[in-house]
């Protein structure tokens, strides 16, 4: 393969080339009064969005140079976004920023690495501040406000905050598509299971690492499996139905754990397996409470019953299963309700006489997996298209409401960063010429984002309305739609915590790493980074059933 490699100045400049058109692209979107990007795609057809992550998976330039430059930031802005649900077109902003402010240092005369170091310094006071400023979640509108700000819809905040309330945080809320073109929530019955898949061969959600199905069929038992002839015939028989198998086992041989995978890889039969929680007395408890959520048999020596001769209706079913790395969770098992309330009466009376503490806390437990729910969000759009944008929209509020319940909230409208600017100013006086660079690199870069959130408002001329939010308290910023000086918290312009500062880290990381670069080498005659993004959006359009 023909290489080309370019250095130095020259190195630098083409990945700024490719960021900048990044950037200027992504961060009209920011705020509530953000614009749209239309994306053309040959295999989707032309739509539109505001959602940074979405626009980011998009963009590809045919420049290889300045290509590498937008793989570099996408990749960091898009974790983001994966581990906080949030702050992709942020972190790109203000990756931005710093490698703009840091090349203008390197370009009269100061060390890369000297810059990078020093920024790191910046960062750390930035997130020490950032992380004493947060303010833990005290009241449920809050949950709505962070869904709703995160989405960009009120609709979207009002249902996940209603999920949350009625559910928990914790407890699990999918994502289906209706059948209509009304977006609803459904609570019903879960159920969660303290294991999860035995082998990542078995997920069928690669980028959430998970697998779904949609009416499985569930095999509970509590015996090993070690020849694949013990379960021959029931395969056979779900392979006929067209079904999906959840295997729960106590053990399953790697011989039999092989054969499933392939037939799951040769798309033969939906198959996952699970390890039976749990130790042997308590376990052969659980097995007998998913068989009652999901209205099947326990396949028992001891009760009868062996995995040679089961029938289909031996087997329990549920709306649908997810299973994850360490838990699974049950949706709407097809349990007889009266056997599932005489079996919470009943280990609600054995609570009532359990000898121990130890016992009664393990009772309770049982109870409260009985009576756990989930929520079903049911997505109605009028495309395939608006369908895809909107499940995205509404996973990455969740994810953004979950970690702001888990690691509490700040100031929104930019303002969080606005303050730990003027903190990190303090220390100017103090520290030496090296360190006051990277200080003034990050609180140059952290006035980014309400500079922007003004531009998109229409602000012509932004400098008063910075120099008046900078005379004001920590909690008043601007009300991006009416422009007016409001307290965030009583307004609910909040962020999570989490995106504030994992944006701010991310983008400081690839900012250092394109600071210190002297060299890039591509390869020229294949284009294969731009391949290899095309191949990728296939292969991600095409799960998506685009198609």
């Amino acid at each position: 393969m023909r290489k080309k490699i370019i250095s130095n100045d020259l190195a630098r400049k083409s990945l700024m080339d490719g960021i900048d058109q990044l950037a200027d692209t992504i961060k009209a979107t920011l705020g509530p009064r953000g614009r749209n990007v239309v994306i053309a795609n040959e295999y989707t057809g032309p739509y539109i969005t505001n959602d940074g992550a979405t626009i980011a998976r998009e963009f590809i330039l045919e420049e290889p140079f300045e290509n590498v430059g937008i793989e570099l930031v996408k990749e960091v802005a898009l974790k983001t976004n994966d581990l906080a649900g949030d702050g992709t077109t942020t972190a790109i902003l203000l990756a931005q920023k710093m490698i703009n402010e840091g090349v203008r240092y390197i370009d009269e005369g100061c060390n890369p690495m000297m810059i990078k170091s020093s920024m790191k310094k910046a960062v750390d006071l930035a997130i020490k501040h950032l992380t004493l400023s947060t303010q833990e979640i005290v009241i449920p509108i809050q949950v709505r406000d962070i869904a709703a700000i995160s989405s960009g819809e009120a609709e979207i905040g009002e249902l996940l905050a209603n999920a949350i309330e009625q559910i928990g945080d914790k407890a699990l809320i999918t994502i289906e598509e209706s059948k209509s073109t009304i977006t609803e929530l459904e609570i019903v019955q879960g159920y969660t299971i303290d294991e999860g898949y035995i082998s990542p061969y078995m997920v069928n959600n690669q980028g959430k690492s998970l697998t779904e199905f949609k009416n499985p069929y569930f095999l509970i038992t509590g015996e090993k499996i070690d020849n694949i002839e013990q379960i021959a015939d029931i395969l056979q028989k779900l392979i006929e139905v067209d079904g999906s198998l959840v295997l729960i086992s106590d053990a399953i041989s790697e011989e039999v754990l092989s054969t499933l995978i392939l037939n799951k890889v040769q798309n033969i039969l939906n198959v996952v397996a699970i390890k039976a929680p749990s130790t042997h007395e308590r376990r052969k408890e659980i097995l007998e409470d998913i068989a009652i959520v999901t209205g099947g048999k326990v396949i028992d020596k001891e009760l009868g019953l062996t995995l040679e001769g089961v029938n289909i209706e031996d087997l329990g079913r549920a709306g649908q299963i997810v299973v994850e790395k360490e838990s699974s969770m049950i949706v709407e098992g097809k349990a007889n309700e009266e056997q599932l309330t005489q079996k919470r009466e009943q280990i609600a009376h054995l609570m009532d006489h359990a000898s121990s503490e130890f016992e009664r806390d393990r009772l309770e437990q049982r109870l409260a997996n009985l009576s756990e729910s989930a929520a079903i969000l049911k997505v109605g759009a009028l495309s395939e298209l608006e369908m895809k944008e909107k499940k995205m929209k509404i996973e990455d509020a969740l994810c953004a409401t979950r970690v702001a319940i888990k690691e509490g909230i700040l100031p929104g409208g930019g303002l969080a960063y606005l303050n730990t600017a003027k903190y990190l100013q303090s220390y100017l006086k103090e520290a030496s010429i090296d360190e006051c660079i990277g200080l003034q690199i990050i609180i140059d870069s952290l006035k980014e984002p309400i500079n922007q959130l003004l531009i998109n408002a229409g602000v012509k001329n932004i400098h008063p309305y910075i120099k008046r939010l900078e005379e004001t308290d920590a909690v008043t910023g601007y009300n991006i739609h009416t422009l007016e000086l409001v307290d965030m918290f009583e307004t609910g312009i909040i962020d999570p915590s989490t995106v504030e500062k994992v944006a701010l880290q991310s983008a400081s990381s690839i900012a250092s790493l394109i600071l210190t670069t002297e060299s890039v080498l591509v390869d020229t005659s294949m284009d294969s980074i731009i391949k290899k993004d095309l191949n990728q959006q296939l292969i991600n359009d095409s799960a998506a059933g685009l198609y």
